[in-house]
């Protein structure tokens, strides 16, 4: 008796048993596939974020540099710290040099090797406030929105003197409508020097100013534990600016017959050796600049040169750029 070849068939969708196979192995390769499309995306998209993390951190830095650096030394029009008369007590306890000397509108601390350098920018802030009465003995009259707070450090000018001064309190007088600054010697900390003279007579053709001390430098974010760019303003507590900033190396344009050129670029123990602060007129600035998250595929074991640095940072997968701007000094360009 002949026997016809049965064929097992499938319940689903009424497939051989090799076609169903084949169909499985089909399967298993798109779902394979579209599994390799989507960690190939995944990744790529992260080295993309990690990108623009990097350039957004990097401009956004270099900018807040780029301001500060610009805007600093500024003096009204009294002209440079050396010719402005300081009345702070030096003598007192609480006298901070770097706060209240005002000797340089721009200084910078060398880290040494591959160490962050550090930045002192000093200048007057604002656009001025115009005295309105003649000054007499311990005090300057002003409008009643002057701005200014007990414990200030007041910069006052009229083109042909300038002091700077301590402001142990600040007065509403007149119904509100005057402002008076009270300067005496020998009050608040660290106050003024007693065996200074008051200020020069002021009249209605001087302007008062606030006065800004920024520190920068590179340090460590309590919140992640990774370098950034760190300010203090006017002696306040290290705050992060920008996170992620793993180094910072400074160079200053020294302009040695005063043409508005720089002749060459120094670093700060250079600059330091040879007293040449108050003929800075630029600044060279290189920032390194990593990612948050680690996207490389490999550790990184480059090297990356800032200005005449060679920086060679944790071999980790994080990337990195360096960042690289020379800023002039715009109050030094007169």
């Amino acid at each position: 008796m002949n026997k016809r070849a049965r064929t097992f068939c499938s319940p689903i969708l009424g497939l051989t048993l090799i076609e169903l196979m084949i169909s499985i192995t089909i399967g298993l390769l798109i779902t394979g596939g579209v599994g390799q499309i989507y960690l190939s995306s995944k990744q790529t998209f992260r080295h993309s974020a990690a990108q623009a993390e990097i350039q957004e951190n990097g401009r956004f830095a270099m900018g807040y540099l780029r301001q500060n650096i610009r805007n600093a030394d500024f003096w009204g029009c009294g002209g440079t710290l050396s010719s402005i008369n300081n009345h702070i007590d030096s003598a007192h306890a609480d006298f901070d040099s770097d706060m209240h000397g005002f000797a340089r509108g721009v200084e910078g601390i060398d880290g040494g090797g591959t160490v962050s350098d550090s930045l002192w920018l000093r200048r007057a802030t604002g656009i001025g406030v115009q005295v309105n009465a003649q000054s007499v003995g311990r005090f300057l009259d002003l409008p009643a929105t002057s701005g200014f707070s007990n414990g200030d450090i007041g910069f006052v000018s009229d083109c042909a003197n300038a002091d700077l001064f301590y402001i142990w309190r600040v007065r509403s007088r007149d119904s509100g409508a005057t402002t008076r600054l009270n300067h005496r010697a020998s009050r608040g900390a660290p106050g003024n020097a007693a065996a200074n003279p008051n200020l020069a007579n002021y009249s209605t053709d001087a302007k008062v100013y606030n006065t800004d001390v920024l520190f920068l430098s590179i340090g460590n974010d309590p919140m992640t534990g990774e370098s950034a760019l760190l300010r203090a303003i006017d002696g306040s507590a290290n705050e992060v600016y920008v996170g992620n900033v793993e180094n910072m190396q400074l160079q200053y344009g020294i302009d040695q017959d005063a043409d508005g050129v720089a002749e060459r670029y120094a670093t700060a123990t250079a600059v330091n050796a040879t007293g040449q602060w108050d003929e800075v007129i630029s600044i060279r600035v290189a920032l390194l600049v990593a990612s948050t998250q680690e996207v490389r595929d490999s550790l990184d074991t480059n090297t990356y040169q800032l200005l005449d640095v060679t920086i060679d940072p944790v071999d980790d997968r994080r990337l990195r750029q360096v960042y690289t701007s020379t800023i002039m000094i715009r109050n030094r360009l007169s």
